[in-house]
């Protein structure tokens, strides 16, 4: 996933997560889920990237919730110019892998 995520965006955006972490940040809640960690950072990555990556985190089995999707289909956000799952890299073997 990040493999995938890197490939189209460059290392910039996983610098860019960080920041937007630092300038957001994660305060400790015992109540909070893994759930709402994942939608937080679906959120984050979206912002980030300036495009809807709903599609691509579901097709990696993170479940969002409908709050978090409504925020995400309120900033009108572009899919992205290409389906992310789609991107594999040969091994040295020339094995494709993910």
């Amino acid at each position: 996933m990040f493999h995938q995520l890197k490939s189209v965006y460059g290392w910039e955006v996983l610098k860019k997560v960080h920041q937007h972490f630092r300038q957001n940040p994660y305060v400790y809640n015992e109540r909070e889920s893994n759930q709402d960690k994942a939608n937080k950072f679906v959120l984050a990555m979206c912002l980030v990237t300036k495009n809807n990556l709903v599609p691509f985190f579901q097709k990696w089995g993170l479940s969002i919730d409908e709050i978090t999707k409504n925020k995400i289909a309120k900033l009108k956000l572009p899919a992205p110019a290409q389906d992310l799952s789609l991107i594999f890299t040969k091994n040295k073997f020339g094995l494709e892998e993910i």
